[in-house]
């Protein structure tokens, strides 16, 4: 496999009981285009010797400090030895970096004097996540030198918009009890964290027009499995009304943002069009 930009050395834990934690980790960095790199290969010569090559030749260096011993008497833990060693040695080396550090571990070290670090909980790494990506999208535009939003926030942005866009359409076709299923592709896009590289104002606003079509889902849900009305009920009519309102103004608002982000020079262009009147009247039919 071709190297990937930037290089990144990643310190962590090797203990089993670990695996799912960094695993989580080195998936995000690799999906933001990091080329992850451990010390988990055993070589002829001293680990320390090893590590500090490694950490030398790379362009940036990532800890991972999970939860190793407990402390007596008291509700924390320490993170492992080496990981802290490891931290000394990409500072001392002059190499950007990113820390994440387990809920209840007691941060000891030179770790945290050298930078900012972000807490985690194994127990809900989705939650953490956009931290994480914002973190390592810092890191990442440190070492290239970058101030702009990446190639793929494009892209991602307009599957977004495209996405909503078609799923408005079938909540305000919706004139009967129906299962919608909608959930994949945004669910997908969210853990594979490429959603969280959008700009904070355009994540709220998505996240605000899916919680509207939920919403929506939940009451047009049809009562049985094997049961299709041919009409909701009178009694839910308003509220159905209510709840497409809803839905058309909050992904309205998300794909106006997502077009000003995605379709730049579109949207300027339509905004300009606007102004000096040159858009046809909407039709009333």
């Amino acid at each position: 496999m071709e190297p990937r930009f930037p290089a990144c050395f990643v310190s962590c834990s090797f203990d089993p009981q670990d695996a799912s934690v960094v695993s989580w980790f080195e998936k995000v960095l690799i999906n933001l285009d990091f080329d992850t790199r451990k010390a988990d290969t055993p070589q002829p010569r001293p680990p320390p010797e090893k590590i500090a090559e490694m950490i030398q030749n790379a362009d940036c260096f990532v800890a991972i400090v999970t939860k190793r011993l407990k402390v007596e008497q008291a509700d924390q833990w320490v993170g492992p030895d080496w990981v802290q060693n490891e931290i000394g040695m990409a500072y001392h080396a002059g190499k950007p970096m990113a820390i994440f550090v387990e809920k209840g571990v007691e941060f000891q070290g030179v770790g945290k004097w050298v930078g900012d670090y972000v807490w985690f909980e194994r127990t809900d790494l989705g939650a953490c996540a956009p931290n994480v990506v914002k973190y390592l999208l810092n890191l990442s535009r440190t070492v290239t030198r970058s101030q702009v939003g990446r190639a793929e926030d494009i892209p991602t942005a307009r599957a977004v918009l495209n996405e909503l866009a078609n799923l408005a359409t079938l909540v305000d076709q919706a004139n009967k009890p129906t299962s919608f299923p909608w959930h994949l592709a945004f669910l997908t896009g969210r853990l594979t964290g490429r959603f969280y590289m959008l700009p904070i104002s355009i994540q709220n606003s998505v996240m605000a027009a899916y919680s509207a079509l939920e919403e929506f889902e939940e009451l047009a849900k049809p009562p049985f499995a094997l049961r299709k009305p041919e009409s909701f009920p009178p009694n839910q009519t308003e509220t159905i009304a209510g709840s497409k309102t809803k839905v058309g103004s909050a992904v309205g608002t998300a794909i106006v943002e997502l077009m000003q982000f995605a379709y730049p020079e579109e949207w300027l262009a339509l905004v300009l069009a606007v102004q000096k009147g040159a858009l046809p009247p909407k039709r009333s039919d």
